[in-house]
């Protein structure tokens, strides 16, 4: 069940122990990509992300993580590193650019907040494996339906 989604930015290894459920990082979240869900077998909710369904938008200042009561999250220098949720995969058969035979779409491209992670091999976007930080940008801003990206979301919870 859980396995499309992903912890909150700065989410420590210590998260599910630290994280008392307050979902104060929610709230903060100046664009609703985090959603509070409660596990089997718990008996308090704790934060997620499904970064194929909201992106994260990397904020400079990571409100999420600054109200966070318990230092379940910390904080990034964003110039130096940023989360990483998991990688953007490109799903040919429904871009965009496939159908066309041409580049004549550059939204995945256009959208991405890190620099050098999506390149065009001809006229189909590639994702860079040690770049993408799996935030979903670019998958919320695809046109094509079904979408032409999925982001395989990094398997580091504890309720799989």
């Amino acid at each position: 069940m859980f396995k499309t989604l992903s912890l909150p930015p700065g989410a420590t290894k210590d998260f599910f122990n630290l994280c008392t459920g307050c979902n104060e990082c929610v709230f903060a979240c100046p664009y609703t990509a985090l959603f509070p869900v409660t596990p089997e077998k718990e008996n308090k909710t704790f934060p997620f992300l499904d970064p194929n369904a909201k992106s994260c938008h990397l904020c400079s200042d990571w409100p999420c993580i600054a109200v966070c009561p318990e230092n379940a999250l910390v904080g990034y220098d964003v110039s130096e590193t940023k989360p990483k949720f998991g990688k953007a995969k490109g799903i040919y058969d429904h871009c965009i650019n496939q159908k066309t035979g041409n580049k004549t779409c550059e939204a995945c491209f256009s959208a991405c907040p890190v620099e050098k992670t999506v390149n065009f091999r001809g006229n189909l976007p590639i994702f860079s494996s040690s770049s993408c930080t799996g935030c979903g940008l670019c998958v919320e801003v695809c046109p094509s339906f079904p979408k032409a990206i999925r982001i395989d979301v990094l398997n580091h919870n504890n309720f799989d």
